[in-house]
């Protein structure tokens, strides 16, 4: 399972669950369909370093912490 998965499946899932809020910031800071975070998320795909960055800043959290990368933001 993808760090990027793992973290998305620990925040918490009450009312406007900030698992949606957490995929529509990425969506919306990247240009992308949520569909397209969603396997990004599952590990389907992968985003680019550019987007890796944009999702970095949303979780607050180390690029190397979300992804299994060599590439630094």
């Amino acid at each position: 399972m993808s760090n990027l998965k793992n973290y998305y499946q620990s925040l918490p899932s009450e009312k406007k669950s900030e698992k949606k809020v957490f995929i529509e910031k990425i969506a919306e800071k990247t240009g992308k369909d949520t569909s397209t975070v969603y396997r990004w998320i599952n590990g389907d795909t992968e985003p680019s370093l550019l987007e890796k960055k944009e999702i970095v800043k949303i979780a607050r959290k180390p690029i190397k912490e979300l992804f299994n990368t060599k590439q630094h933001a």
